[in-house]
């Protein structure tokens, strides 16, 4: 009987694993969709450039978050003519005194501030004001910063907004 028994048992076994093969698949997840109305639109979520112009230190091409926060501040300063960058979402990084603004091919090599700054003080670097990086954006190059292992695509600046910084950086070269 015994035998009979296991034999009985292994049958069921095997009919289950058969049946399992051919039960349909489950269904995938419901995933649930926001309403439109809290999706943002590509106009609200950009980010934007704007012209900083100060009588005394010369002109700054800032970019700015929908709700008003600096992303980053690129500066031609006067007096003496230098290339300046504030990049407040980068995190400082101590042995790393390199910050590259590329316009294009042309590249902007800046001293970051890394020592004697404040922990919530924001990313700031400084280096000569080099003509062909003034030229290549004034073109519309792409814009780009690197430091460290962080690199940023910019956003293309307005045409404007870029012929303006433009003269204004040739301006404080002289």
């Amino acid at each position: 009987m015994r035998p009979l028994i296991a034999v009985a048992g292994a049958g069921l076994l095997l009919a289950a694993c058969g049946r399992e093969e051919e039960r349909a698949p489950e269904a995938p997840p419901v995933l649930e969709v926001p309403p439109a109305a809290s999706v943002a639109t590509p106009a609200q979520a950009a980010e934007a450039w704007s012209l900083d112009a100060s009588a005394t230190a010369g002109t700054a091409a800032v970019l700015s978050y929908p709700g008003g926060a600096e992303r980053l501040r690129i500066a031609c300063r006067r007096g003496p003519a230098e290339l300046y960058v504030e990049a407040p979402t980068i995190a400082r990084i101590g042995s790393e005194e390199r910050l590259t603004l590329g316009a294009g091919d042309e590249l902007a090599t800046l001293v970051a501030q890394v020592v004697d700054a404040p922990p919530e003080a924001p990313l700031t670097a400084r280096g000569a004001l080099p003509a062909a990086w003034i030229e290549a954006m004034a073109a519309g190059r792409p814009l780009a910063v690197t430091y460290g292992a962080t690199s940023l695509t910019l956003p293309p600046l307005p045409a404007d907004t870029r012929a303006a910084f433009a003269e204004a950086c040739r301006q404080a070269l002289g």
